[in-house]
């Protein structure tokens, strides 16, 4: 364009306007440098994020390995103690096993209550001597009076 001035006015015009442009220019490839410098820590952030997403995936599935393992031996054990707990059933009277399976339901699964040294397990009450004389005996169930749980006696914890 500067070949096709006529006169100093649009000589002067055009040159005021190169000299924006160059001064765009120098902002834009500041900003360009600014940006890649960015772009280059978000790489490499991202990388890093790549990484630690590898570590823990793998962990996860380590976790979840154990996990499930653990899931089937727990399993396993669930199905021989009920198994068992089925053998032990056929053998009580069905009264009792009634009145066990009532009080259990109640009480989130837990029918019976060791009382160690007159004092219910599950409640932490006294029981009174009496009744831990006949528990002693053994010749009837006897429910705790506070829990209602069946109780059994025991003179140590180890029972």
């Amino acid at each position: 364009d500067l070949h096709k001035v006529t006169n100093d006015n649009e000589y002067h015009t055009d040159l005021k306007e190169i000299d924006g442009a160059k001064k765009k220019i120098h902002a834009l490839n500041e900003e360009i440098t600014t940006l890649m410098v960015d772009l280059e820590e978000i790489q490499s952030n991202l990388d890093e994020c790549v990484t630690l997403e590898k570590e823990s995936k793998s962990k996860l599935d380590t976790a979840m390995k154990a996990h499930k393992e653990s899931q089937s031996e727990n399993q396993a054990e669930l199905t021989a103690k009920n198994s068992s707990c089925q053998k032990l059933a056929a053998k009580l009277p069905e009264k009792i096993l009634k009145q066990f399976s009532r009080i259990a339901s109640r009480r989130n699964g837990v029918g019976l209550s060791l009382c160690v040294t007159a004092v219910c397990g599950s409640c932490n009450v006294r029981v009174r001597q009496n009744i831990v004389d006949e528990l002693r005996k053994f010749t009837r169930i006897i429910q705790c009076e506070s829990c209602k749980r069946i109780l059994y006696f025991s003179d140590s914890e180890e029972a």
